[in-house]
């Protein structure tokens, strides 16, 4: 290669060089000068974020451009579609006394309640359970007695299908964890009457309706399709009261609307009304009452009423009040009203996963 074909193969090849740095300074001025505006950024702070069929809660500021949305924070998401609480009270009474003039009788008095709920809700589908549970003893004058006993189970399956309305099935059992016995309304030096033991008496209810829910607090079930099973497990809890109100085993007697010879008795058309009412006053106090009517559809006139209320407050943590009524009018059972009101001051322990405002019912 001669020296001019020299000068001008090195010639072209600065061309290029400056070509190139030409093209790559125009578009760098081209993106640095020559975009268009920013667009404005909108921050908002959202409550929801909807993936899939599944709506996740979450309390994080979003950054929104176009249809871009982007978290400034991961948080992880809320999986846990269950929430539970417990609450259990012991209380533990004695009283001693020796040549005491004043009077008194030696006297040693236990009692537990639990109260436990879990409650399951996703999409368009909820499941409340809870339990109310009891038990005391009293003995008093060398008498062992039974102060309290009670167990209450119930669940209900529902179905969102409207604004504060579901339609929901439940079942509700109860019964007694020990044996009872009648000592008052008996005859002179006649022993104790037994009237009641563990599953005798026990009732299964089931139900099917609407329920209306207007508010966290409150809820009101009405089902015209209810059935529900007495079962009497131990025959020898069969008496009956003479004229004089004078209790008397008699094992030939219907209690509990089971006749004799049969453990079980079914009433299949029915109808039931439940009205509930839960409140949490403050950290320490709640509050919470029921209602519950069941009416055969061939005797609407004796309906069977039910009231629970229950009314609980912790002192310290770990130190409580508890005050709860029971009252009963089922003609099966008694002519008249039934009433059982315990009150005492314990050992209490609480937990809940509840979150605020969702106690649901």
């Amino acid at each position: 290669m001669n020296r001019q074909q020299k000068r001008s193969s090195c010639e072209t090849y600065m061309t290029n060089q400056y070509a190139v740095i030409v093209a790559f300074c125009w578009l760098w001025a081209s993106v640095a000068f020559g975009q268009k505006k920013a667009e404005p950024v909108t921050t908002k702070l959202v409550d929801t974020l909807v993936v899939g069929s599944d709506t996740v809660l979450i309390r994080e500021t979003v950054i929104v451009k176009r249809d871009t949305v982007r978290l400034t924070q991961g948080v992880p998401q809320d999986t846990s579609y269950w929430q539970r609480s417990f609450n259990g009270n012991i209380t533990l009474n004695q009283a001693t006394f020796s040549n005491w003039i004043g009077g008194g009788v030696n006297s040693v008095s236990i009692g537990g309640i639990i109260n436990t709920r879990a409650l399951y809700q996703r999409d368009r589908w909820s499941w409340d359970s809870n339990a109310d549970l009891q038990l005391g003893f009293v003995r008093q004058a060398g008498l062992f007695q039974k102060a309290s006993d009670q167990i209450l189970l119930n669940s209900v399956a529902g179905f969102h299908i409207a604004p504060k309305v579901d339609l929901f099935g439940s079942g509700t059992f109860t019964t007694y964890f020990a044996p009872g016995y009648e000592y008052k309304r008996i005859g002179s030096g006649q022993s104790p009457v037994k009237t009641a033991s563990f599953l005798s008496p026990a009732q299964l209810t089931t139900a099917f309706g609407l329920a209306y829910k207007p508010s966290d607090r409150f809820a009101i079930r009405f089902s015209p399709l209810a059935t529900r099973f007495t079962f009497l497990a131990n025959q020898s809890v069969r008496y009956r009261g003479d004229a004089d109100s004078i209790f008397v085993q008699d094992p030939t007697a219907t209690v509990y609307g089971v006749t004799p010879g049969r453990s079980i008795r079914r009433e299949w058309a029915a109808m039931q009304l439940q009205m509930v009412f839960s409140t949490a006053v403050s950290r320490v106090f709640t509050f919470s009452a029921k209602y519950l009517l069941f009416a055969n559809y061939g005797s609407l006139a004796s309906a069977d009423h039910r009231i629970d209320i229950l009314v609980a407050a912790n002192v310290t943590k770990y130190l409580g009040v508890t005050v709860n009524v029971t009252a009963l009018y089922n003609r099966d059972y008694s002519p008249f009203w039934q009433l059982q009101q315990t009150a005492g001051i314990g050992l209490t322990y609480t937990k809940s996963t509840f979150k605020k405002g969702k106690k649901d019912k």
